[in-house]
């Protein structure tokens, strides 16, 4: 039979071919189909054959090229099939649905929503074909929809909503997110879609994160950056206060769900920035919505929007030129400002009732700096800078006649003197835990003892003298 259509479609006998395939039934058609398809022998003369004895003109034609769409898909999704095989056939159904009517149209999305919905979606491979559905859908004039009548667009933009207001199962997430990319979408349907992805991180494991970053960066081409950035950065801010919790020995049956290893979240974290510093050096809007995200934050509570994983983030971009001087002072002010927040609260009573603690700027740099260890060799250079800034902009000035005041480090009490501190800080644990970043440490210090010879050193010396007191044998090893 097989060879009888493939005859008839050589030959230009259309009628032929038509009465042929009204003759047989829809489980003969797809059997015929499934047959070549896994020898991988003639399967795109045999469907093209099909498709000519179908015209869509015809209800008939019309069921029968709805048949060969949904088992085409089967097959694709099934993974039995070769991978050639598999995206040939996919690549002549996108080509044939340019001539669908709008109704079959339709009942394919459909037919792909409640796949999505019911989770049988296995390998993704029959996605690739749901975009050209959705934009050859969207140029339709009319279609039915409840009773009443919608223009392509409305449909479509109804789909997605549909589909983003429904459970999605953690397997097809990602395939999700690439499908989108060639899917023409609106700002607000964009938004959906970008909304629903990032409440189904939780529910993924930890390893599938990166890829799916990945596609969503390359997704935020078409707009809602800061959304996927502020997305991104609050489940990792998430992430850290879990890990916290559990430290601290906190019991819940949340906690227990939700733990997971911290060296594995710290690669998938660093592997993630990476990911984001990528995009931005191709796009930077990305860049700028990031700054612009955190300055936004930086008016209220910094902690909501600074962690150990933001400051890394921002620390790995300040190693693109372009945002590196603003990355460099938002960190001073914010730095600057949670130091002087906790003065004020730290003196007056009424604020420390009023306003609950909240966790300070320099322990989440100093938490980035040992988290580092994890393999976060893009933040290394950046925190030895920003070790220098502080204690280059902050420590003590030169007095009249070039008197120096000098200041008990252990006693620093004003902001700018706590800054200076911190800069020591940060550069003595990166000293201890970064064996590559040591001589350069060493020399940087040794520099400033050296040349700065009408400005006070003594921060530096007293960095010096933290470095021999507390890693010796590691000071040995880097002279």
């Amino acid at each position: 039979m097989d060879q009888k259509i493939l005859y008839l479609a050589a030959g230009e006998d259309t009628e032929g071919l038509q009465q042929c395939l009204q003759q047989m039934k829809e489980n003969e058609i797809g059997a015929l189909i499934t047959t070549h398809a896994l020898k991988g022998k003639e399967i795109g003369m045999l469907v093209r054959a099909i498709f000519k004895g179908s015209p869509c003109s015809k209800h008939e034609g019309a069921g029968c090229r709805l048949f060969v769409y949904k088992h085409c898909m089967q097959l694709v999704e099934s993974g039995d099939l070769q991978s050639d095989i598999a995206t040939d056939m996919i690549g002549l159904l996108m080509l044939e649905a340019h001539h669908l009517p709008g109704a079959t149209l339709a009942e394919l999305a459909s037919l792909y929503v409640d796949a999505i919905k019911g989770g049988s979606i296995m390998n993704g491979k029959s996605l690739d074909l749901f975009p050209t559905i959705l934009t050859v859908l969207a140029s339709q004039e009319s279609l039915s929809y409840g009773g009443g009548q919608l223009c392509g667009e409305e449909y479509k933009k109804q789909l997605i909503n549909t589909l983003c207001s429904s459970r999605w199962d953690p397997k097809c997430v990602i395939h999700l997110a690439s499908m989108f990319r060639d899917v023409p979408v609106s700002t607000e349907e964009l938004q959906f879609v970008m909304m629903k992805v990032l409440k189904m991180f939780p529910r993924l494991d930890l390893q599938e994160l990166p890829p799916l970053v990945y596609q969503l960066l390359l997704l935020s081409a078409k707009g809602c950056k800061k959304i996927l950035l502020e997305g991104i950065i609050k489940f990792f801010h998430q992430q850290d206060q879990l890990q916290k919790e559990e430290q601290m020995g906190t019991e819940s049956m949340e906690l227990e769900a939700a733990s997971v290893p911290k060296d594995q979240l710290r690669h998938v974290e660093g592997t993630i920035i990476l990911h984001i510093v990528f995009a931005i050096k191709l796009d930077h809007d990305l860049g700028r919505e990031l700054i612009k995200y955190l300055k936004a934050g930086q008016q209220g509570d910094t902690s909501l929007v600074l962690c150990s994983f933001s400051i890394a983030l921002l620390l790995s971009v300040a190693r693109i030129h372009r945002f590196e001087d603003q990355v460099f002072e938002f960190l001073k002010t914010s730095t600057i400002k949670s130091f002087k927040d906790r003065l004020f609260q730290q003196n007056s009573k009424f604020l420390q009732d009023l306003i609950p603690a909240q966790c300070s700027v320099s322990e989440m740099i100093l938490e980035t700096v040992s988290n580092s260890v994890f393999g976060w060799d893009h933040v290394t250079q950046s925190l030895v800078q920003l070790g220098f800034i502080f204690m280059d902009s902050f420590g003590p000035k030169g007095g009249p006649f070039g008197k120096v005041v000098e200041i008990n480090p252990v006693a620093a009490k004003t902001p700018a003197q706590q800054a200076s501190r911190l800069g020591a800080k940060i550069l003595l644990e990166t000293f201890k835990v970064h064996e590559p970043i040591r001589s350069e440490i060493l020399e940087q210090v040794l520099n400033r003892v050296v040349t700065k010879t009408s400005s006070p050193i003594s921060q530096y010396i007293d960095l010096l003298s933290d470095i021999v007191i507390s890693a010796p044998l590691i000071l040995l090893e880097s002279s």
